[in-house]
């Protein structure tokens, strides 16, 4: 079965399409690759093939003419590493900085020397940025903790089920008229009281006939 965040990432994973980039830009960009700084090259080694979390990342990518270090399309995450290029020119970043968060990317920056001396840190703010942009399914989480509280719902019916015990402590209910079977025997106690009558009664049908018999 497959991972429920591999899929999310894997539906996300397509580049911005449509977008107008000049021949230039491009060369630029690549050129960018073949030259990056050692704190590019350091996080490069943890981002590629999707190391960090199963999360894809691109490098030295063009988003809406500006080129940016690091970009997570699935989380829609910018990562910037800053040199000493970037402390004469950060007016120009902040306005582009600017742009780009106006339509929907987040953006993470560190220093050369954040990335080169604390990376676990760095890999650390990365991977929270990225897992925060993840719909909330929970989404499978919701379904199976609702799963495990109605689960156990089938306790009560076995609790219910000894229910036929009151049903066999009703079966000697049939006591009783056992106890009444017996009843016969009054009737046949009668009988014998009788007897004598009834059979004075039975031989000797003329017993009215002849008044003056004792």
């Amino acid at each position: 079965m497959q991972d429920p965040l591999k899929a999310i990432i894997m539906m996300k994973k397509n580049i911005i399409k449509g977008q107008a980039i000049s021949s230039q830009k491009l060369a630029l960009a690549k050129e960018f690759r073949r030259n990056s700084t050692l704190a590019e090259k350091i996080l490069r080694q943890s981002l590629r093939a999707e190391r960090l979390g199963g999360w894809h990342f691109r490098r030295q990518q063009i988003l809406f003419g500006y080129i940016v270090d690091f970009y997570c399309h699935a989380a829609s995450l910018i990562v910037e590493v800053d040199g000493e290029i970037h402390e004469s020119q950060r007016i120009a970043d902040q306005e582009r900085e600017a742009i780009l968060i106006e339509k929907g990317f987040q953006i993470l920056r560190f220093r050369n020397l954040e990335i080169e001396h604390d990376l676990n840190a760095v890999l650390t703010k990365i991977l929270e940025a990225c897992n925060q942009t993840l719909p909330i399914i929970p989404s499978p989480l919701p379904a199976q903790a609702s799963v495990q509280k109605g689960g156990p719902s089938p306790l009560p019916a076995q609790v219910t089920g000894p229910s036929p015990l009151p049903a066999q402590v009703s079966d000697p209910t049939p006591l009783p008229a056992q106890r009444t079977d017996p009843s016969p025997l009054p009737l046949q106690g009668r009988g014998r009281g009788r007897g004598p009558k009834e059979h004075n009664d039975e031989f000797h049908p003329d017993h009215q006939r002849h008044p003056t018999c004792p």
